[in-house]
């Protein structure tokens, strides 16, 4: 039999599994919500702003996202300083009761491990969110309209870099749906068994593939 703490974390993994699979099949048949209107969007405001005489609108706004996940990332470095401390001086739960019935693998092990590679997930989309922001700051801002051939190269190049952003973006923050369970497992198996169902059922119900409503966020 397996124990609370068991159930819990593979129930955590199935549900994930059906989650990202879900959203594969969904955004390769086409049928994720709105998916390619969002893109189309990514495109309408790349070429609004390739057409403005002033780029520090456009500067702005880009700058404006690239402190949003500054200030994610710092959160989440500094959130997980603060769990490994935690974890240091064994102020939260049972963190020595054996996980799988091993002695060399304890329930706290999987819970830093689960929480730190969740965190450590959206932090890499946060900062590569950045990155291709600041590509999409430069190329809007190069002035390549008077070659033609190298414009054309630029715009596509444009395109992609800010789309690709957002997608980042939006990876972490999916990211960090999930980190919210992983951290209810400190306080009890039970609350992270039914906290990782509400929040897949949250997900693919009403937010990401909306099967149980019209309006769904991406």
């Amino acid at each position: 039999m397996f124990s609370w703490d068991e159930a819990a974390f593979f129930t955590f993994l199935l549900c994930l599994i059906i989650y990202v699979m879900m959203m594969v099949i969904c955004k390769r048949t086409g049928k994720l919500y709105n998916r390619a209107s969002i893109e189309r969007t990514y495109k309408n405001w790349v070429d609004a702003r390739i057409d403005e005489l002033s780029h520090l609108v456009t500067i702005q706004a880009i700058r404006n996202s690239i402190m949003s996940n500054s200030i994610f990332i710092s959160g989440l470095l500094l959130f997980l300083s603060l769990i490994i401390g935690l974890f240091q001086y064994e102020i939260l739960g049972d963190i020595d009761a054996d996980f799988l019935g091993s002695i060399t693998i304890s329930v706290g092990i999987v819970q830093i491990v689960l929480i730190g590679m969740i965190s450590i997930f959206s932090l890499f989309n946060f900062v590569f969110s950045i990155r291709m922001l600041y590509r999409s700051q430069f190329l809007i801002t190069a002035n390549t309209k008077k070659r033609e051939e190298l414009f054309e190269e630029t715009y596509k190049l444009m395109q992609k870099s800010f789309a690709a952003a957002q997608n980042y973006w939006t990876s972490g923050i999916r990211g960090l749906y999930f980190l919210i369970p992983a951290i209810t497992w400190l306080f009890h198996p039970i609350v992270f068994l039914l906290t990782t169902i509400l929040i897949t059922v949250y997900l693919i119900g009403w937010h990401d593939l909306s099967f149980f409503s019209r309006n769904g966020h991406l």
